[in-house]
């Protein structure tokens, strides 16, 4: 799924240099762990195109991706949710924000009964009238969450998910990803390793701006527990 080859990264006026080197399954939930400022969300941005390697390549099902030169479908075949929901949100009521992505390839009756769906999964059939500004700073979360899931990405890029959720909401989007993951491939950045420890297959543990080696053992992973 992804291939980091000698990758380095450096923000400008910074002297840190991040560097990565790692292969991802293609499915189940990759777990990225870390301190604050240690390269989780660096290394998403990354994954996600929206920053390209100073040095190195990454590989998304074997196409080189650059955040300067994307192959066409990448987008289509990703989704991701970053900490700040506020960004992803800007139609007029929530549902339109569900119904954005799948007007664009879908009949008017089918986007209807995927919103509906949508909604019911995720609990939101009382704020589908709602402006997005109305909503709380876990609502934005759960319905940018939901905005990305109605279309299905292959790939789902999630930095800190549960940030602002409450634990309903929380325990929510665990069942969801549970189900999801059988099928897709889910990337989680997030400081609480207890909270996914049973969802998770793969861990990734950034530290000052490099990986280890991925942990995939679940003994070992639940041996990790203790640590973070």
């Amino acid at each position: 799924m992804f291939k980091f080859e000698a990758v380095q990264y450096q923000y400008p006026n910074q002297s840190t240099t991040f560097k990565f080197d790692f292969t991802l399954t293609n499915t189940g939930i990759t777990a990225i762990l870390g301190a604050n400022g240690a390269g989780k969300s660096t290394l998403i941005r990354l994954m996600a195109g929206l920053t390209s390697p100073a040095k190195g390549s990454i590989y998304f099902q074997q196409q080189l991706i650059n955040a300067r030169e994307l192959p066409c479908d990448f987008y289509q075949n990703i989704g991701i949710v970053l900490q700040n929901p506020e960004t992803m949100l800007f139609n007029s009521t929530v549902f339109d924000e569900l119904a954005y992505g799948p007007s664009q390839n879908f009949p008017a009756t089918k986007v209807q009964s995927m919103v509906q769906k949508t909604a019911q999964t995720f609990a939101l059939e009382p704020l589908l009238n709602l402006s997005p500004t109305q909503l709380s700073g876990g609502q934005k979360k759960l319905v940018s969450i939901a905005c990305i899931l109605i279309n299905q990405p292959q790939l789902l890029i999630l930095d800190e998910p549960f940030g602002g959720l409450s634990l309903e909401n929380s325990n929510l989007i665990l069942k969801v990803l549970q189900e999801y993951k059988q099928t897709h491939k889910i990337i989680i950045a997030h400081h609480d390793f207890q909270s996914i420890i049973n969802l998770i297959d793969e861990v990734l543990i950034v530290e000052n701006g490099q990986n280890n080696v991925p942990i995939k053992d679940i003994t070992d992973i639940i041996q990790l527990a203790n640590t973070y």
